[in-house]
């Protein structure tokens, strides 16, 4: 199967990023150990996990199939230099696109087409940050500061050569994940303040519980994440049973699952967009229905730990 592409592109609009609004700032850590496990092995890492077996496969018109995995090829961080085996590839473009999810709640991507065809061929990656929708088109706002840099004040794409994927509905949309990150990012310190105003004066004069406050943190964490059923990387279990450790762990690999079958979906939905006639068809990975049947016989006590971990976990 050839992988080339046989026509010049486009070369596109939209802006990849805003320097002036790249920097991460003083994150929490908490936010960011989330971000991360969101993201994790989201499809299976199969060149660290050699022994995880799935299979994957693109059903359709064969003309097409090509091009479908140029298509996915522009979404892996590596390119046109993507793996074309179909497995290592789409676990690379499900990774690569629960990465930009997990940070932001929105990936969104310039659709590149052949200058002679208007054919589809790759997607360009590009900032969701201060783009807004007007009608049939978006438009980039690029900031002042960054305008000398791009030689432009502002982008203009139409809605057809845009596509945009956001955090599914049932984790919260992309406005609900949004909201999640900014709670957990209330407390962006070990200790309040005030305290640590005083240790760096070298002055204590606030008696303070810092045990006590460790927990309250750690239940408020973990009540934000309830539906990802985040477990601080099991620094939560200090509060809990070991029952209510493995229903989080349960249900993060559930939330996991959630994220994989959506984008997907997505993807496909996306070809059909494109008139691409291809699907991709993933086989022998616990499904999202499946994990909370999982997580209910572990309730029932039917299954052991064990088993309902190693039946719902995605390596």
């Amino acid at each position: 199967m050839k992988n080339e592409v046989h026509e010049t592109l486009r070369e596109p609009r939209a802006v990849g990023h805003f320097p002036s609004l790249s920097s991460l700032g003083d994150i929490n850590p908490n936010t960011y150990m989330f971000i991360e496990d969101v993201y994790t092995a989201v499809m299976p890492l199969r060149g660290r996990f050699p022994q995880t077996d799935y299979s994957v496969e693109l059903q359709g018109n064969p003309d097409d199939k090509s091009r479908a995995t140029v298509i996915l090829q522009s979404l892996t961080r590596r390119g046109a230099h993507g793996s074309s085996e179909m497995s290592d590839l789409l676990s690379d473009t499900v990774n690569n696109i629960a990465t930009i999810l997990a940070w932001h709640g929105r990936a969104v991507y310039e659709i590149i087409r052949g200058e002679n065809s208007n054919k589809a061929w790759k997607l360009f990656s590009f900032t969701d940050k201060r783009l807004i929708r007007r009608f049939r088109k978006y438009i980039q706002k690029i900031p002042k500061v960054d305008q000398k840099l791009w030689g432009k004040t502002y982008v203009e794409i139409p809605k057809k050569d845009i596509w945009s994927i956001s955090i599914p509905k049932v984790l919260g949309g992309r406005r609900g994940y949004r909201k999640l990150l900014n709670k957990l990012g209330r407390f962006s310190r070990l200790l309040p303040k005030v305290l640590m105003d005083e240790i760096e004066e070298q002055r204590l004069t606030t008696r303070f519980d810092t045990g006590l406050y460790r927990r309250e943190i750690e239940l408020y964490v973990a009540k934000t994440t309830a539906i990802w059923g985040w477990n601080m990387r099991f620094s939560s279990l200090r509060n809990s049973t070991e029952l209510y450790g493995m229903y989080r762990l349960i249900t993060l690999n559930w939330a996991k699952a959630c994220l994989r079958e959506h984008i997907i979906n997505e993807l496909n939905q996306l070809f059909q967009r494109l008139q691409i006639e291809v699907k991709i068809i993933v086989g022998e990975l616990p499904t999202a229905q499946e994990i909370l049947d999982t997580r209910k016989k572990m309730c029932d006590g039917t299954i052991s730990f064990r088993e309902a971990a190693d039946a719902s976990t995605v390596k």
